[in-house]
């Protein structure tokens, strides 16, 4: 009997560029243990109750109370009046994300911003930050301009802040829909596989545990049926796993995804990641055919607390990008 468990996944494979954290109004996020995650929020009301992101209470505080913005430039709005007045339980609720507590001490002389761009599902600002005192690398003394998304968060139920970058930013997650920038098929299947698995580094594709290499040439399989297939034969897995990871003689009935009583692979079914990263344009070796692409994992939705960069190495194999490595640099 053919049983197809993957609809969740498969839905989540159409968007997934665009549940990664770090983009402006086109959602992304997780922690960058690559594991799942959801942010709790202190409420605009000022009555800060919710659990902190490391899973520590947050201090109570009495915050002067300000109305939840509904539309986009109110949450540009309010993004501003936050930071002018320090209001730490605002900062929190705008952006999603129960940290920034150094950004409530900084001393803003003022804060001008203006629209870059706007549609019915996130709008671009363009701020300038007037910063008189600061404790806080995200806002150094004097002027500092940042471009501000505004959207709704990865899994959040309001519009808030989902991005905050220098305008001289070039990265991949800005405008993860633009199939036209230079390796960006690197970029797509290194952040469909950190979104999907983990991100773990590994220094050849061997050091990778088997159920997660063969959990992966499944979910690459489904998306070339476009879902329409839930079963693959192990020679089908295999196979793909070759394409992928340039492993031989693997066996993917060994497997937890091999369905013993039917004699197939399939999924078993679960959601994706959360990962905050920024992608610098991969680099290209003619000369060995590999691209070598750096992506920055962040602990916090807006990208400024780094944990570690890593590089991607791929090299193509056909009309596959083949992983060769993930190490920290």
């Amino acid at each position: 009997m053919k049983k197809n468990k993957l609809l969740p996944l498969l839905l989540a494979a159409g968007l997934i560029l665009g549940l990664t954290a770090c983009s402006g109004g086109e959602q992304r996020g997780s922690s960058s243990s690559g594991e799942e995650s959801s942010s709790q929020t202190a409420d605009p009301t000022g009555q800060d109750s919710s659990a902190a992101s490391q899973g520590e209470e947050s201090t109570s505080r009495n915050d002067p109370v300000m109305a939840a913005p509904t539309t986009q430039d109110e949450v540009a709005e309010y993004f501003k009046q936050a930071l002018l007045t320090g209001n730490l339980t605002g900062i929190q609720y705008i952006t999603n994300y129960n940290g920034y507590e150094d950004w409530a001490n900084v001393k803003f002389s003022d804060i001008e911003y203006q629209t870059i761009a706007q549609d019915f599902e996130s709008a671009r600002y363009s701020f300038t930050f007037h910063v008189q005192e600061s404790g806080s690398s995200t806002f150094p003394l004097g002027s500092v301009k940042r471009i501000v998304s505004v959207g709704y968060p990865a899994y959040g139920d309001h519009l808030g802040v989902t991005m905050l970058y220098d305008e001289k930013s070039t990265y991949y997650e800005l405008f993860p829909y633009d199939m036209e920038q230079p390796g960006y098929a690197a970029y797509s299947q290194v952040i469909q596989y950190v979104n999907f698995m983990n991100t773990r580094e590994f220094a050849t594709t061997a050091e990778i545990p088997a159920d997660e290499v063969a959990e992966y040439a499944i979910i690459q399989l489904s998306q070339e049926y476009q879902g329409e297939r839930g079963q693959f034969a192990v020679s089908e897995v295999n196979e793909m796993v070759g394409k992928l990871f340039g492993l031989t003689g693997f066996d993917a009935s060994q497997s937890r995804f091999y369905n013993a009583d039917e004699k197939v692979c399939e999924l078993l079914g679960r959601g994706g990641n959360v990962v905050y990263t920024t992608t610098q344009t991969a680099s290209y070796d003619t000369a060995s055919g590999t691209y070598a692409l750096d992506m920055t994992f962040y602990s916090d939705p807006l990208c400024t607390i780094k944990d570690r960069t890593v590089r991607y190495t791929l090299k193509q194999n056909g009309n596959t990008l083949q992983f060769v490595s993930a190490v920290q640099v």
